[in-house]
């Protein structure tokens, strides 16, 4: 477009569309969560807990893990079920 050149309506309306679709395209992108994190997101999403208490439950069987390489990985659905079948009410029984 040359600097003489009038911008119309159908401009705008076409550079508000394009931003538009890549707005949603970002949005849409950013809120995929990922499928499985590692060790250190994990204890971010527990609130902090410790490195020995992630070995721990995992050594116990009570933290579904997979293990790539070196890396330990955890997939988060499934973290949160455990946690969610693992709830105790308040009488002490298991939900």
């Amino acid at each position: 477009m040359d600097r003489n050149e009038l911008l119309t309506y159908r401009h705008l309306n076409d550079f508000e569309d394009r931003l538009f679709n890549r707005l949603i395209n970002h949005y849409n992108n950013q809120s995929k969560p990922k499928k499985f994190i590692r060790t250190k997101e994990l204890k971010e999403r527990l609130g902090g807990v410790s490195d020995s208490l992630v070995t721990k439950l995992r050594i116990k069987g009570l933290l579904p893990y997979t293990k790539f390489g070196g890396m330990y990985l955890y997939d988060w659905e499934k973290i949160q079920k455990t946690i969610l079948d693992n709830q105790i009410n308040k009488r002490g029984g298991i939900k």
